[in-house]
């Protein structure tokens, strides 16, 4: 990216090199700083694997590496957490399933 020029608004815009379009930095910085708190939260559940809905926190974590991957640089710390985590998920939903006992009666 070639160095930040400010908008009429006082927005942050810079030309991409390789798209040659113009991005609102503020605007960019602040979505991933939003969505990095997300993820270290939804990072927090995959770690303790409790109550987990593991479809709903894949989809999640998903949408968090489809913004780093429009955005940052590789290697990144982040990036490569969410893929784990990723991994995680789709590891505990096909190798983990929860069922109730039913209780039997005796006698």
């Amino acid at each position: 990216m070639r160095s930040p020029a400010v908008d009429p608004s006082g927005n942050k815009v810079v030309i991409c090199n390789n798209c040659n379009e113009s991005h609102n930095m503020t605007e960019i910085i602040s979505n991933i700083e939003k969505s990095s708190g997300e993820f270290a939260q939804n990072l927090e559940h995959v770690m303790s694997g409790k109550g987990c809905h593991w479809e709903d926190l894949a989809q999640k974590l998903i949408c968090h590496m489809q913004l780093l991957d429009r955005f940052i640089q590789r290697p990144w710390k982040e990036y490569n957490d969410c893929q784990e985590a990723i991994k995680q998920c789709y590891a505990m939903k096909a190798n983990c399933y929860s069922y109730k006992l039913n209780a039997i009666s005796s006698g």
